[in-house]
Order: structure tokens, then sequence, then C-alpha cells
């Protein structure tokens, strides 16, 4: 399942028509449901008729359904990348996927070269062209920028939970956990000194 997403708990259920084998049934979010051509929910058979032996399956199978609505989750980078193409008058790349970090590099540049031209007064046809073209990238491209950091602050959240949770699992080993604490700290305060002010001892511990 996405790391981002929360979708409904999977419920059991037994079908008599499908002689009397057990599915897990997911609701579809109300968002993703035209994507999946109207389905209210999702289903897959345990491919067993013995209700503890599905129960067993149906992590794995929730997780294969979850991944199935995880393929229609609109795409933000996508969209917005999409959106300053149109903007330039650029044709559309990426019908399938998502621009990759040079492509999204190589719009910005392009967009910000545009938007921060100035008019050079000696020319006023091509003054009114600059200016209008830089209406028409202001808000697509403030719309990419926004979607790009947030990306980024997203991964930086995960990294620390992940450091997190490292620390906490060494933890329960030893007697002492603190020293391990100590690391997790040091090792976020030098992964996210803008998160951390990047000062010396920002966790104290004593």
């Amino acid at each position: 399942m996405s790391g981002t997403t929360d979708y409904p708990a999977s419920t059991l259920s037994r079908l008599r028509s499908k002689g009397n084998r057990w599915y897990v049934y997911v609701t579809v979010p109300e968002a993703l449901r035209e994507a999946l051509g109207g389905k209210r929910q999702l289903r897959k058979s345990t491919g067993t008729t013995d209700e503890r032996e599905a129960r067993r399956r149906q992590h794995s199978i929730t997780e294969t359904l979850y991944s199935e609505l995880d393929t229609v989750q609109p795409n933000p980078v996508k969209t917005a990348y999409t959106r300053l193409c149109e903007a330039l008058g650029l044709d559309q790349r990426h019908s399938h996927g998502s621009p990759d970090e040079a492509d999204l590099e190589e719009l910005l540049s392009l967009a910000r070269s545009r938007f921060y031209a100035v008019p050079t007064g000696e020319d006023l046809e091509e003054d009114i062209a600059i200016e209008w073209i830089a209406g028409r990238v202001a808000g697509p491209l403030a719309e990419l920028e926004t979607v790009l950091q947030g990306e980024a602050d997203l991964q930086k959240k995960r990294k620390i939970s992940e450091v997190a949770e490292e620390a906490i699992a060494k933890g329960r080993t030893t007697p002492s956990n603190i020293s391990y604490v100590r690391l997790a700290a040091k090792e976020l305060e030098s992964l996210f000194p803008d998160v951390f002010g990047g000062q010396e001892d920002s966790f104290d511990f004593t």
C-alpha cells in the first residue's frame, strides 16, 4: 500500500455462489471510483473455503487490492508538470508515468527564465509578449515548485521515521537505549540541518 495513503480496512466474506469460497473486499474511495469504472468495491478470492486459512491469506490479498488502488491515484507531480508544459506551449511528453528529475529540472529552468525575463523597452510587442508569458506561467510554475517541495518534505519525514524506528528496535535489545537515541539524533541533525537549525547539541539528553 502507498506509504502516504490510508485506504479502508478490508473485509472477509463467504460467497455461496462461488462454491463457498472466502473473498477479500476493499471499498474503493469515492475519489477513485471513476478511474475504476465506477466500482464501489474491489474483491479477490482467497481460493479457500476454510475460514481460518482465508484469514491467514487476507493480509497479502489486501495489499494486492491496495496496490490496484495505488495505480489510479492522482499523480500531483505529473499533473503540475503537464500544466506547466501547457502554459509554455510545449507538448506533454509523459502521457505514461511521471517525468524524471532531468525532465523536471529542464522544465523548471525554462519556466523560470520566462517568468523572470525583463522587458527591454526597445520593442513594445516583444515586451508585451514577455509580460504575457510571465503571467501565463506564474501559477503553474508556483504549483510545480510547491508540489516538489512537498515531495521533498515527505521524504524527510519518512527518513526521520525510519531512523526513529531503527533506534527503537535497537533499544529493545539492550538494557539502555539512550546511546542509540543519541546516535539517531546526531544522524537526524546531519541529514536535516535545515530542520534542526544546524546547531550543535540540538538534542539535550542531560
